[in-house]
C-alpha cells in the first residue's frame, strides 16, 4: 500500500462506525516517528513514516495505550465534549461507560 500526505485513513470512531481520519498531516507522521525514536535523517521516507504512525497508534500501540487513559466523552453540566463527535447510539450509555468502551478498543 502506498500512502501520500493528505490521504484519508480510517479508524474506528466508536465500536459501531468507521469514520474518515482526514486530520492526519505530514507533520503528524513526523511527530509519530520522532516519538518512536526514528532518526531525523530517515524522516523523508514516507513508507517508513506511515508504518511507524500505524504502529504507534494501532490497538496496543504505545500512544493508543496512553490515550486510552483519558476520557473520550466528558459531560460538564449539560454540555458533552467528545473527540470525534457523538452519534445518537452513544446516548444509550452514560459518558463514563462510553469512554470505557472506547478505551478498550485501544488496548
Amino acid at each position: 500500500m502506498s500512502l501520500t500526505p493528505g490521504d484519508a485513513l480510517t479508524k474506528p470512531a466508536c465500536p459501531l462506525t468507521v469514520q474518515p481520519c482526514r486530520y492526519v498531516t505530514p507533520g503528524a507522521f513526523v511527530e509519530s516517528a520522532l516519538f518512536a525514536g526514528i532518526p531525523e535523517d530517515q524522516l523523508n521516507d514516507w513508507e517508513l513514516l506511515a508504518r511507524v504512525r500505524f504502529a504507534v497508534y494501532k490497538p496496543g500501540g504505545p500512544m493508543a495505550v496512553e490515550l486510552s487513559k483519558n476520557p473520550t466523552v466528558l459531560v460538564v453540566n449539560d454540555t458533552a465534549f467528545a473527540h470525534g463527535g457523538l452519534l445518537p447510539v452513544h446516548g444509550e450509555c452514560d459518558a463514563a461507560e462510553t469512554s470505557a468502551r472506547l478505551s478498550q478498543l485501544a488496548l
